[in-house]
């Protein structure tokens, strides 16, 4: 799965719905916090995460580390 982290709208879909076609699994995902709920609930980590660093709240620099 690839865990897209991305707090503009049209650019987090437009990621999602790229990767889908290209037959990837996305979940994409507007913030850091959303994004460490999702991890908390998944069986298993994504084996990719794109991350915009200049996100609202936690940083996507935070987020990573």
């Amino acid at each position: 799965m690839v865990l897209i982290v991305e707090d503009e709208k049209v650019s987090r879909k437009a990621l999602a719905a790229l990767l889908t076609a290209s037959g990837y699994q996305a979940r994409a995902v507007g913030s850091a916090e959303e994004a460490l709920q999702v991890l908390d609930q998944a069986e298993r980590p994504p084996d990719v995460a794109l991350v915009d660093l200049d996100l609202p709240g936690m940083s996507g620099d935070e987020f990573v580390k």
